[in-house]
């Protein structure tokens, strides 16, 4: 079995996490577990399943467009409807 390393991500500019910076260390500690670990075939098959479930699960969102157009018509409620809201509520 063959495993290719990731390289080449492209994070937008105004992605803020400190995720982003400290990546590259945590994927060098994981590798390293991975393999230590004796499992590195049975993860890299599980690892590869989830990653097509989330592509899967990616297309399946970004190809119902229509559900986000219609939330993006909806009505803003006005003032008075929120303040008789608040009103019940309390």
């Amino acid at each position: 079995m063959e495993f290719n390393k990731v390289e080449n991500i492209i994070y937008p500019e105004g992605f803020i996490s400190n995720y982003i910076y400290c990546h590259s260390g945590l994927n060098s500690d994981l590798e390293e577990i991975i393999d230590k670990s004796g499992e590195k075939a049975q993860f890299g098959r599980k690892f590869r399943k989830a990653l097509k479930f989330l592509e899967a699960l990616k297309k399946s969102c970004t190809n119902q467009s229509q559900i986000f157009e219609k939330l993006k018509r909806e009505e803003k409620p006005s003032q008075t409807e929120k303040s008789k809201k608040l009103f019940l509520c309390n």
